[in-house]
């Protein structure tokens, strides 16, 4: 599933499913690109970052039971994703650590992402789609959802609520970068 990159590079060369958790070790790159070809990655466990993560078009797929989590730690600040979905039979993805950043689309199915102390950051060009009840952000503790803006004029829709509450809201006519 993984070959070897270069040094400690791990690239994928194909799209993987982890039943367990995935730990990307300090000093390790894991690579979503082998050649011209970006893979994805679905997990059933947990996600722990002490080192470097390149997310290239790839998108990461939450689907376990009961609770995952997102953790980012380690030398270089935050998580990326290029696309981030939560389809989960039952439970949460709490959010720990650094900064987690979505640049392309946030796909929210069934399962909500707990920020906690973590912010959940959207990018220039990023969207969400799917929120509901059954899937949306909750924003009980110290983090929080924040959207990155071009300069031109944008909509968009938090898909945020509480513990026991979806409470989205949006915002539109943006037009100056945050």
């Amino acid at each position: 599933i993984v070959r070897p990159g270069t040094g400690n590079d791990a690239r994928l060369e194909n799209d993987v499913t982890i039943n367990g958790n995935l730990t990307i070790t300090s000093g390790v790159t894991m690579d979503t690109r082998s050649g011209a070809n970006t893979y994805n990655i679905t997990i059933k466990g947990n996600w722990e970052n002490q080192g470097d993560f390149e997310e290239r078009t790839s998108t990461v797929i939450f689907n376990g039971s009961g609770v995952q989590s997102i953790f980012k730690g380690g030398p270089s600040y935050g998580e990326t994703f290029y696309s981030l979905t939560i389809n989960k039979p039952s439970g949460d993805v709490t959010l720990t650590g650094d900064d987690i950043t979505v640049t392309n689309l946030l796909a929210l199915t069934n399962g909500d992402i707990v920020l906690g102390s973590t912010n959940l950051i959207i990018g220039n060009t990023g969207t969400t789609s799917g929120a509901s009840i059954s899937s949306y952000v909750q924003a009980d503790g110290s983090g929080v959802m924040k959207k990155n803006y071009n300069a031109a004029p944008v909509t968009f829709a938090y898909p945020v609520g509480d513990v026991d509450d979806y409470s989205p809201f949006s915002i539109s006519g943006l037009n100056s970068a945050t």
